[in-house]
């Protein structure tokens, strides 16, 4: 399992920040070069804005734990809703060797 952040900074833009984790069975190092890629394409090939990158900081930390589960169902609390509203998603979650557990995730819609 890999987890890491990716910061890249603008000369005039302020900076985002990409956190993700992800697991593969086969080369993780290949999978992460390929992820750091795609930050960079979507920033520098972006047709609405001009990201020019002057800086770029990656933290990355590797295990060998499988940090992965299954999902197995997931409802939002409005079906129903508007640009600003703040739903609730109810998600079950099969965890690798795991019980099964029932998370909240709050969704704010964009505006």
């Amino acid at each position: 399992t890999i987890s890491y952040t990716i910061t890249p900074k603008g000369k005039e833009h302020k900076p985002l920040t990409r956190t993700n984790m992800f697991y593969s069975s086969d080369s993780i190092s290949e999978k992460a070069v390929d992820e750091f890629y795609n930050v960079i394409d979507v920033l520098m090939n972006n047709r609405f804005i001009n990201y020019e990158i002057s800086d770029i900081s990656v933290e990355t930390n590797v295990t060998q734990d499988k940090k992965t589960a299954k999902l197995i169902d997931a409802s939002a609390s409005s079906t129903v809703v508007s640009p600003g509203d703040t739903i609730v998603v109810d998600v079950t979650l099969e965890p690798f060797r795991g019980e099964k557990v029932i998370k909240q995730i709050f969704f704010k819609v964009p505006e």
